[in-house]
């Protein structure tokens, strides 16, 4: 499991809920890549899917469900 301080839950949630946003590119961005916001096109699904479920449990655990 990913352990994910507040910020970085702020973080990820902006990028995540905004424009050209989406779990693909929360991913890319939470690896540090400078084309998160497009070209996500090389993630692995079964890599993202996985991230994600992470970012959503640990987000809902700490500000209350959202996702």
């Amino acid at each position: 499991m990913i352990e994910f301080d507040d910020q970085t839950l702020d973080y990820l949630q902006i990028i995540h809920d905004g424009p050209g946003g989406g779990p693909r590119s929360a991913y890319a961005f939470f690896l540090g890549r400078m084309d998160w916001m497009t070209n996500t096109s090389d993630l692995k699904t079964s890599d993202v899917e996985d991230f994600i479920i992470n970012f959503y449990s640990a987000y809902n655990r700490r500000f209350g469900t959202r996702y």
